[in-house]
């Protein structure tokens, strides 16, 4: 388990929403647990099968199975518009591809 994990096993009071695709309905989980999953190697397969794959039709499609995680909190569906309650947490996806140079050391 990670650090932030870590931290937050102490207070499992953070929702967020979650699916099995893009395709699916959503449903509540714990935060822990969705860290815990994102960190362990239960997706890895996928992920692996993801990073090799050139082709952007085909890691389209990869990407489309992928488990969905809505950070901002308890959703009803996957649209902003279904937010049920808010988490309190704002989630930030900065790409390797558009900042090369950036790092973890960046938040130091």
């Amino acid at each position: 388990m990670g650090d932030l994990a870590q931290f937050l096993e102490k207070d499992r009071k953070y929702t967020v929403s979650t699916a099995r695709s893009v395709r699916d309905g959503v449903s509540p989980a714990s935060l822990v647990d969705v860290l815990n999953d994102i960190g362990g190697d239960k997706w890895r397969p996928q992920i692996e099968a993801l990073r090799a794959e050139k082709d952007s039709a085909a890691r389209d499609r990869l990407k489309s199975n992928l488990p969905v995680v809505l950070f901002h909190g308890e959703f009803t569906g996957q649209k902003s518009s279904d937010l049920k309650k808010h988490s309190g947490l704002i989630c930030l996806d900065v790409d390797r591809k558009d900042h090369p140079d950036f790092t973890a050391d960046h938040w130091d």
